[in-house]
């Protein structure tokens, strides 16, 4: 829980004052937790958040020769993080996520850019097409290219639980492919 502003300002002035590292202990220990859940709510990433609190508690305490004691401390020092999140997300979509090189497989969708709302409107409009043309399909054969595609299983797995050889398998899956990608082109 936070204290109430007032004492935060004692810290502060204690810190500023005397360069007391007991009190930079507790404002930290104090208001930490609300800095580490703002930056998560401003970043897409939990690496960067990090970084966000670390450069925000650096810029804050280089910055005490000139803190205004009418300013409350949380909020002074929630701005010096919300101004250093922005900047973190400027610089990092201007260097077009650092190229993906760096981020897990989920960062990278979580960065990707949104389609247009008429981009967006087509890809729909091929996925009614493709499963209208699955409909289509057998049951079995919806079952295969289920379990091959959305569920990511083996040939061999569909196969015993099918019935059918994993060589039938693939051959099925090959040509529904086929007749999906027919349709949609």
């Amino acid at each position: 829980m936070i204290k109430n502003d007032e004492s935060l300002m004692v810290t502060v002035i204690a810190w500023r004052d005397h360069h007391d590292q007991a009190a930079a202990h507790r404002l930290v220990r104090e208001l930490s937790p609300l800095m580490h859940h703002l930056a998560a709510r401003s970043l897409p990433f939990p690496w960067m958040a990090e970084d966000a609190v670390q450069t925000a508690w650096m810029k804050f305490f280089r910055s005490l020769d000139s803190f205004d004691p009418r300013i409350p401390v949380s909020a002074w020092l929630t701005t010096i993080l919300k101004r250093v999140c922005w900047n973190l997300r400027r610089s990092f979509h201007r260097n077009e996520g650092q190229r993906h090189d760096a981020l897990h497989e989920q960062e990278v969708e979580l960065v990707a850019p949104m389609p247009t709302p008429l981009e967006h409107s087509m890809m729909r409009e091929r996925l009614c097409g493709v499963f209208v043309a699955m409909d289509r399909f057998e049951i079995q054969d919806r079952q295969i290219l289920h379990a091959l595609v959305l569920d990511e299983e083996s040939a061999s797995d569909v196969a015993q639980r099918t019935g059918l050889s994993a060589g039938a398998v693939r051959v099925r899956a090959c040509r529904m492919r086929a007749a999906l990608r027919a349709l949609a082109a």
